[in-house]
């Protein structure tokens, strides 16, 4: 409860022993709290260079050593001993009775007020140091953290559309991710998830006229032909024009992502299974930040996927597509079953591995038609790579990458469901079932599931 003079009380002075320290939250601020050497200290909990919780540094006569990078503070005043890097913010503290009051009100910041700046300069150079700066200046001065996402997206938008080709979804995943993981952390600790999330929004983000719509007439259902027409004719500068004339029509947003599944599914996509993990995080990220922030990194990733070289397939992948082209009609029309069906994952799991396609994409057949739900499937492919690669040996590597892929995709089959529907689902089976069969190299024994499970 504040009083009148702005001090809050904050802890019991019994909370924070001799030489131990605390982090508490006062307006939005986390504070770090210091019982040295008889006297209790308060502290900005973010050390100004990269914003390291500070309550994990060590303190030795009078001075603070951030325990990531060793940079040093005066605990009285908060000077910074290590040049080019801003004072840390320090607190009035009145120790009342047995109660440990700050006053953070009207404590003006030491930290410069030029963030967006900041940022925008790592965000172009790539500076990791600038980058870490940046956001955790801006977490520190209470800057929206979904507006410093916001900036990161909408560069990273710009930077893909002019410097990168279809494999710029790769820097997408690194940012979704990145945000990913930072939801799942504290506040104090989410600086480093979201510091790798700017870094793969950065780079050079060039100048590029906006993409204007085409004249009417058009209807969507002409704008959704010619997307599968220039997908299959890998033309992706043919592709663009259309979902930015589709936003353009009203009322077709939500058809958009749902077409682009549909083609990254097709038979001709088979061995291209990234496009659609890279897929699914687009569409994590247009329904976090909508159309306004995402509409350029939409429209041109889409583009650039959808329209990928892919290459003459050899005999292995040309057959996997005939079978797999052969059961387009029966998956269109497959509706979501109640999810009771049986399910013998050991005998799934050993057919995925069993190293001969028939066997691979007959056993997801099966498990479709028998009612299997596409998220048992999917929890299964998840499970089996997980597995496999905590059965590898830690001194070398014999496939970690493959490995990888494998969980991504089968985890992959959920993220369509949930943006696309049940039958795009069960075609992403058919892709994630395909990352298995062409990891059949891998010198790894299969185990059953319910062995792995004791």
């Amino acid at each position: 409860m504040a009083t009148q003079d702005g001090f809050v009380r904050v802890a019991e002075v019994a909370e924070v022993p001799p030489g131990k320290a605390i982090a508490v939250r006062v307006e939005d601020r986390s504070v770090a709290l210091f019982n040295h050497e008889g006297s209790i200290y308060a502290t900005d909990n973010q050390c100004p260079h990269m914003g390291y919780p500070l309550i994990r540094g060590r303190a030795r006569n009078g001075v603070l050593q951030c325990d990531w990078h060793g940079w040093s503070y005066a605990m009285a005043g908060g000077g910074c001993f290590t040049g080019g890097c801003d004072d840390l913010d320090t607190f009035p503290v009145q120790v009342r009775g047995d109660d440990i009051h700050v006053k953070v009100a009207g404590v003006a910041s030491r930290r410069t007020g030029a963030h967006y700046l900041l940022l925008k300069e790592g965000l172009l150079s790539r500076d990791n140091w600038v980058l870490s700066k940046a956001v955790a200046i801006m977490l520190a001065q209470g800057v929206s953290e979904d507006e410093t996402l916001r900036l990161l997206v909408t560069h990273l938008g710009k930077h893909i559309a002019t410097e990168h080709d279809a494999n710029g979804s790769w820097r997408l995943a690194r940012v979704a991710n990145g945000i990913h993981v930072a939801r799942r952390l504290p506040p104090d600790d989410r600086l480093i998830p979201l510091m790798m999330a700017a870094k793969g929004a950065s780079g050079r983000a060039g100048d590029r006229p906006d993409r204007q719509p085409l004249p009417p007439p058009v209807s969507w259902q002409k704008l959704a032909d010619w997307v599968r027409m220039f997908s299959r004719d890998r033309d992706w500068e043919g592709i663009e024009k259309c979902p930015v004339t589709a936003r353009g029509l009203g009322g077709c947003d939500e058809r958009i992502l749902p077409l682009a599944f549909e083609c990254v599914l097709a038979p001709h996509f088979i061995g291209f299974g990234f496009n659609i993990l890279h897929l699914v995080r687009l569409a994590e990220v247009l329904d976090e930040f909508g159309w306004e922030v995402a509409e350029q990194l939409v429209c041109n990733l889409v583009a650039k996927m959808l329209g990928r070289h892919r290459g003459t397939p050899d005999g292995v992948r040309r057959e996997a597509i005939e079978a797999y082209a052969a059961l387009q009609s029966d998956l269109d029309d497959l509706a979501e079953p109640d999810g009771s069906a049986d399910f013998d994952e050991d005998a799934f799991g050993e057919a995925l591995l069993s190293g001969e396609l028939s066997t691979v994409f007959g056993a997801v057949t099966a498990a479709l038609q028998s009612g299997v739900h596409v998220n048992r499937i999917a929890d299964t492919m998840v499970m089996l790579a997980a597995d496999r690669m905590a059965r590898t040996p830690v001194s070398f590597n014999p496939g970690r990458w493959d490995l990888r892929a494998e969980m991504q995709m089968g985890s992959a089959i959920r993220g369509v469901f949930r943006h696309a529907g049940y039958a795009s689902a069960a075609k992403a089976v058919y892709h994630a079932g395909w990352q298995f069969y062409g990891d059949r190299w891998l010198n790894i024994p299969n185990r059953p599931l319910s062995l792995a499970k004791l």
